[in-house]
């Protein structure tokens, strides 16, 4: 227990009384019976805060949660108290969440709960706990506070955004152009699987109108085909330590998973299969190729806790141990953050994959390093900068091309726009 400032105001009143009546040389009778009185009050509070019933504490918040996406938190403290009691609170929350400032406090009725809510913004991936709360209850007369630690564990899985894979499995598919950017690209003619008839569309060719059921219905049909399916896609996540760039609020590495997973939720859906290898660790991990919408959640599972390293990236080992892991026909997915000195290793890694697979290069591109290169520098000093950079894009352009001239399929993007160009990408590679 401690002392709150009201019992330190009514001492300091007693002191002043005390002093005061020395200077003039009066009696202390005073000032003792207002000690007396207020030490009789401080015996009384004790005891009542002593037996005060310890306030019930609970906090809710999701199992499961996409990162920089706000949390609602609820607290709920219980009195069970027959008096009111004002608690003053800390809550315990790990760093790597943005949260508002604590602490704050609540006044709970007599025989009753507040709930108190708030949201925190997760600034990373992973596995958090949250473990207590710190309480200050006041006593009935205000003159102690008792400090409590309430064990309330809680566990939230922070998750890549997968906001996107849910916005496209809700809207309807003409909404997903105009909303989300992603275009269902199909491909009309022989050779694919018949899928089903629907009512015709712009831009629909005479070759898919069924002219049966447009004389039977009274109003035009087209046939719907599906491209092929029961392909295997493998995603190599570079997670060395040029992907620990951060951009807005995530970095690199995060817009890469995100864009992962956009892309794997269209992938199951249309039959394909799934995997990935996460090169740039200590050690890489792989998960083979799986079909099936049940593996979106598996696949989740595995990547969430994934963190960029501090090792650099050695994209010749990762091209000759992946064939080593999966020897049958895929398509493999790099995404990356191409620099300016990557030239050599790169083409020759992805010279090697392209024997034994299709290949398909997603890469960043630094917002900082565009924002130079479109500018016009105003001094000496920016000149230089705005030199540096135009050299630095120049030589990432050269490697692009060197790449696209070994038939290499490339997507090169801003962070904030990878996700949709790589889903787009893919669906126009099935539409080959």
């Amino acid at each position: 227990m401690k002392p709150t400032w009201r019992l330190i105001r009514l001492l300091s009143f007693v002191f002043v009384i005390s002093v005061i009546e020395i200077f003039l040389g009066i009696s202390g009778e005073l000032s003792i019976l207002l000690l007396a009185v207020l030490l009789v009050m401080v015996i009384a509070d004790a005891a009542l805060i002593y037996y005060q019933v310890k306030p019930g504490f609970e906090r809710l918040l999701p199992a499961v949660h996409a990162i920089n996406k706000p949390v609602n938190t609820t607290l709920i403290f219980r009195n069970h108290n027959r008096f009111n009691i004002k608690v003053v609170f800390y809550d315990d929350i790990p760093d790597d969440f943005d949260h508002q400032t604590f602490p704050d406090e609540v006044t709970i009725k007599a025989k009753s709960q507040v709930r108190y809510s708030y949201q925190l913004i997760p600034e990373r991936r992973g596995d958090y706990r949250f473990l207590f709360c710190d309480i200050r209850t006041r006593s009935f007369l205000g003159l102690l506070q008792r400090q409590l630690r309430i064990d309330a564990a809680n566990e939230i899985k922070i998750y890549p955004d997968y906001m996107p894979v849910i916005e496209y499995a809700m809207l309807k598919t003409g909404l997903r152009t105009t909303m989300m950017g992603i275009h269902s690209v199909q491909k009309r003619g022989t050779g694919l699987d018949f899928l089903e008839l629907r009512e015709y569309r712009e831009g629909d060719s005479l070759r898919q109108i069924d002219w049966k059921s447009t004389s039977r219905l009274n109003k035009t049909i087209s046939r719907e085909y599906q491209v092929e399916q029961d392909q295997s896609f493998i995603f190599l996540l570079d997670c060395s330590h040029r992907m620990n760039i951060l951009e807005t609020t995530q970095t690199h590495f995060d817009y890469v998973l995100n864009a992962m997973l956009l892309t794997s939720y269209l992938a199951l859906k249309q039959g394909d299969a799934v995997g990935y290898a996460a090169f740039g660790l200590d050690k890489l991990r792989w998960s083979k190729p799986n079909k099936g919408m049940g593996c979106f959640h598996a696949l989740l599972e595995s990547i969430y806790d994934i963190q960029p390293s501090e090792n650099a990236a050695d994209y010749l080992q990762m091209a000759e141990t992946i064939p080593k892991l999966y020897s049958k026909n895929a398509t493999l997915v790099l995404l990356t953050n191409l620099r300016d000195n990557d030239s050599a290793e790169i083409l020759t890694a992805v010279k090697y994959l392209s024997r034994h697979y299709q290949v398909i290069l997603a890469s960043i591109k630094e917002n900082a390093v565009e924002e130079i290169v479109h500018s016009v520098p105003a001094d000496f000093e920016q000149a230089l900068t705005y030199t540096a950079a135009l050299e630095y894009s120049q030589s990432r352009e050269r490697t692009i091309m060197e790449l696209k001239s070994q038939n290499i399929q490339m997507v090169d993007i801003v962070a904030e726009n990878l996700a949709i160009s790589l889903a787009n990408e893919y669906l126009r590679f099935k539409s080959k």
